[in-house]
């Protein structure tokens, strides 16, 4: 046994290197390791999507999804042209902020042929009948007039937040206004005193870099809900010489509900007729 183990130490033989031998199918083909490994790697590939100047790993820009959600979204605008919380909870905020954007656009242009005024002015004025989100649906309002397409001002807004998330500024030019705007509130509000403008402070972003589709989709919302307010403030005067003091509450709550019954419709029929700008 020893004799036989020194003989093989001791062999001059030269050694082959190894070679594993490749495995047989059941078909009798040899399988190959490699063509399997680059499909693999090759796959990986395709799933990966680069990310994109502005954009976040975790806040994907909605792209791909947009067409299909926006005409979820649209379809439950037809329903209630104020919006609803469904729009808030079971569509894509960024698809429903494209559908609120037009649905405001409608709103707006009807209530400003009653208000006699600039579709881009319908919140500001709505804004003295109750407190609003005035700088952003009014932002989007000028935008879309000078020809942007709802989805077109989305995106860009969303995009602008979240380049502000990631600590950087989207557009260096209007660093002056943001500077003096800081520069006003502080003007207004002192340290260490409870004032109503600390919850306002000016942000690098129109929207909150935190939640800019939500954020811009509620903003809509609310501008939406002041060109209703403002079309009742002056439907109501063109509809009779009444004043408030002549009708009971219950004809009040009846005017009330004829005039949202007319805005709707006119609502409808307007973002019905314009909906070559969600395409």
């Amino acid at each position: 046994m020893i004799h036989v183990l020194h003989s093989c130490r001791g062999s001059s033989a030269p050694r082959r290197p190894y070679a594993p031998q490749a495995r047989q199918h059941d078909s009798g083909r040899p399988r190959d390791r490699r063509r399997r490994g680059r499909a693999r790697c090759c796959r990986t590939r395709r799933t990966r999507r680069p990310v994109r100047p502005g954009q976040t790993s975790c806040t994907p820009l909605p792209r791909r999804r947009l067409p299909t959600a926006v005409n979820a979204a649209n379809d439950l605008f037809r329903e209630q042209p104020l919006g609803s919380a469904k729009l808030l909870h079971e569509v894509d905020p960024a698809a429903a902020a494209v559908a609120a954007a037009h649905w405001l656009q409608a709103a707006a242009d009807i209530t400003a042929d009653i208000a006699e005024c600039d579709p881009s002015e319908v919140v500001v004025e709505a804004d003295d009948i109750e407190a609003l989100a005035v700088e952003t649906p009014t932002r989007v309002l000028e935008r879309l007039e000078s020809g942007e397409t709802p989805r077109e001002v989305v995106l860009d807004l969303i995009r602008t937040a979240m380049t502000a998330a990631e600590g950087r500024i989207a557009d260096p030019d209007s660093l002056p206004d943001v500077i003096a705007d800081a520069r006003r509130w502080a003007a207004q509000s002192r340290p260490g005193e409870e004032d109503p403008l600390a919850t306002i402070q000016p942000r690098i972003s129109l929207l909150d870099p935190l939640r800019p589709a939500h954020d811009l989709l509620e903003d809509l919302l609310d501008g939406i809900h002041g060109c209703r307010l403002l079309y009742h403030e002056y439907a109501e005067h063109d509809d009779d010489d009444e004043t408030d003091e002549d009708i009971d509450e219950a004809e009040s709550d009846e005017l009330t509900e004829r005039l949202d019954t007319e805005f709707d419709a006119a609502v409808r029929a307007e973002a019905e007729a314009k909906q070559d700008r969600l395409l």
